[in-house]
């Protein structure tokens, strides 16, 4: 009996240790790119993240921050004429060949995360009067499916290693927020 209950003991320990390596990398103090990294590398070990090739990221500033990861199955970024809302992706991050992006209010758009959204076949331009026209003069505008699963992480500012994921197809904001122990400012 001793000996299994070792066994069982030293298995979950070698389960455990083969887990951490990753849980190290994450930063602990930061903001948004610093949230969506750490946010990104505990993706890559969700059920979501075998779904697909490319991921949408939004990022909610606040206490906690929250940070959603959508996949794009199905989904499109629309170019429309200028002068629309721009919530344009500005960065883009590929990791283990899956596309993540996401808009950064003080990041230019760059046409290389462009030529990254497009060789992910996620632009679609025709609907910027009737023509295709280059991405790079144009806005995008993320079209979603609704009730497609996401995932959602509540971080909390001061330690973000400090953190629950919420996997849903109900959007942020319409359950109830996950109970986080951070320390108030």
């Amino acid at each position: 009996m001793k000996k299994r209950t070792f066994f069982y003991l030293l298995i979950a320990m070698l389960l455990i240790s083969a887990c951490a390596p990753w849980k190290k990398a994450l930063y602990s103090k930061g903001s948004m790119e610093e949230a969506i990294h750490n946010s990104i590398m505990d993706f890559t070990k969700c059920k979501l993240y075998k779904r697909d090739k490319a991921f949408s990221i939004k990022f909610l500033d606040g206490d906690p921050y929250i940070v959603t990861i959508s996949g794009m199955l199905d989904n499109t970024l629309l170019a429309y004429p200028t002068g629309y809302i721009d919530r344009s992706p500005t960065e883009c991050l590929v990791v283990d060949g899956k596309l993540f992006f996401w808009n950064n209010p003080q990041v230019e758009r760059s046409s290389q995360c462009v030529e990254m959204l497009n060789d992910y076949g996620l632009i679609d331009s025709s609907y910027v009067r009737g023509e295709i026209r280059d991405p790079l003069e144009h806005p995008f505008t993320l079209y979603e499916r609704a009730g497609a699963e996401e995932a959602a992480y509540y971080i909390c500012p001061d330690n973000l290693r400090n953190y629950k994921r919420v996997i849903s197809h109900i959007a942020v904001g319409w359950y109830p927020q996950p109970k986080l122990k951070c320390k108030k400012k």
